[in-house]
């Protein structure tokens, strides 16, 4: 190892991508870390090529070497059971297509931190493994930039990946390993006008140093770019000006999957009119299938003509309150186990009978799975849905006494089941006066209007309720008229 500078600017660089790639994944919860794939993966990428190399091998030759050892890697860590001789099988082929599917959908629509799903890991061993290759290459050939560069390529792309707000010391750090690199390559050379990488000590040695002109440049340069980056950090919103994910949801029968735009406009069906199968479930319980629903979370939001989710508060599955005790349904349950296959959904969000109380799966997905307080929904933090995700629910699903809906504030009925009642309709027999519960705390949020809405809606919305009494009727009846 003669290019000491080098090597130290590129190790250097390549530490802090690592570093980066932290932010991106979480920790593993089955198997080997991936952390130490990436790791075996860069470093036998640099000593293969080194070696090779060092034995004057051909480049296309150290090529093919990297590409057989690459193959075997991606085999054994994406589906060791089907090998054959360390070698991949055509079922092992099969497997890494169905990976390589989840993990390109993880990639469009995933929210980082993100599960380390088998066909992520098995992408980035394969970038990690070029990088090795291309870092011992270069400064074994006398090409530094070849080196250098795609880990400070791969660093900038990481960033633009991460959600969090880069701070001013990971700023500053990147910049001062862009000058360690230019500085690196600056000396290993044999002067500064020539591109070509020499070892030190195969010419004679002349004096260099830096001047203090160009030492107070290169620190005005670093001391600058990252005073600008954190004075208008600020003022560039968090996922950027870029819509690198569509805001939509395209059906299932253009794309193959479905999934569901949060952002609910006030005119668009909230039902897909799509054929694809979404989930299969299989239910053990009391409940008719014509009475159960399933959801995905609720849209309690609304504002500028769409309704959405505010940002949830959501706990890990071993908390004991999975919703809030006030938001919570206070009148008889009955309890049903759902079995569920994800068919084509792929979202963040878990399809469930209200109310979850308990949850099982795979380890991996356990893991990640978190609860919405406000109303029970479950949300796959780091992943999406994929086709053959199974899981298991067991939920009490209320059982709303009609009788005591259908009374007003006297007992009696109220005015939309009199009617019914002197058309001859069935009708429930009332219960008399009955108590209800204390409005639950933080419940504007759930009531409040924009200010802005137009003062026709609420005309409608007293049109539609005229004459009516409690809030369970004048429900049904804007329930009716949407």
């Amino acid at each position: 190892m003669v290019f000491r500078y080098s090597w130290v600017a590129g190790a250097a660089a390549l530490l802090f991508v690592l570093y980066q790639l932290n932010g991106l994944l979480r920790p593993t919860v089955e198997g080997p870390p991936w952390q130490l794939i990436i790791v075996a993966a860069l470093v036998l990428g640099v000593a293969i090529t080194w070696t090779a190399l060092s034995y004057r091998v051909p480049t296309w030759l150290v090529v093919v070497i990297n590409a057989v050892a690459a193959v075997i890697a991606v085999a054994r860590v994406s589906a060791p059971e089907t090998t054959f001789a360390l070698l991949p099988t055509g079922e092992t082929l099969s497997r890494l297509d169905a990976q390589m599917a989840q993990a390109f959908e993880t990639v469009r629509n995933g929210i980082e931190p993100v599960i380390p799903l088998a066909g992520l890991v098995v992408l980035l061993l394969v970038l990690f493994w070029i990088v090795g290759f291309l870092f011992a290459w270069g400064l074994s050939k006398g090409h530094p930039y070849v080196a250098l560069l795609p880990p400070l390529v791969i660093a900038l792309q990481f960033a633009t990946m991460d959600r969090q707000t880069t701070g001013a010391v990971k700023s500053a750090v990147f910049v001062a390993i862009v000058a360690g690199v230019l500085l690196a390559i600056t000396l290993d050379q044999r002067s500064q006008g020539t591109g070509r990488m020499v070892a030190v000590g195969e010419w004679a040695r002349t004096p260099r140093r830096l001047s203090r002109s160009s030492g107070g440049l290169l620190a005005g340069v670093v001391g600058i770019s990252v005073a600008t980056v954190t004075l208008f950090n600020g003022f560039v919103p968090p996922d950027g000006i870029i819509d690198w994910r569509s805001p939509t949801g395209l059906t299932g029968d253009f794309y193959g999957s479905v999934s569901y735009n949060p952002f609910i406009g006030i005119k668009q069906s909230l039902v897909s009119n799509s054929n694809t199968p979404v989930f299969a479930v299989r239910v053990n319980g009391d409940v008719p299938a014509d009475q159960l629903y399933f959801t995905l979370l609720t849209m309690e939001t609304y504002s500028g003509g769409q309704f959405s989710a505010s940002k949830p508060e959501v706990v890990p599955l071993e908390e004991t309150l999975w919703v809030d005790p006030a938001q919570d349904f206070a009148g008889p349950t009955d309890t049903i186990i759902a079995d569920i296959e994800i068919q084509r959904l792929r979202m963040e969000w878990l399809p469930s009978a209200p109310f979850p109380q308990d949850f099982a799966s795979a380890a991996s997905i356990e893991s990640a799975v978190r609860v919405r307080t406000d109303d029970g929904a479950l949300r796959f933090e780091g992943g999406l849905t994929f086709e053959e995700m199974r899981y298991q629910v067991l939920s009490e699903i209320p059982k709303p006494d009609v009788n005591a809906l259908a009374v007003g504030e006297d007992g009696q009925l109220s005015a939309a089941f009199r009617l019914a009642a002197e058309a001859d309709e069935t009708v429930p027999n009332p219960v008399g006066t009955i108590v209800l519960r204390a409005e639950p705390p933080d419940v504007e949020r759930y009531l409040e209007l924009p200010d802005d809405l137009d003062g026709g809606i609420a005309v409608l919305a007293r049109r539609q309720t005229r004459n009516l009494e409690t809030p369970f009727e004048k429900g049904i009846a804007l329930e009716s008229w949407f």
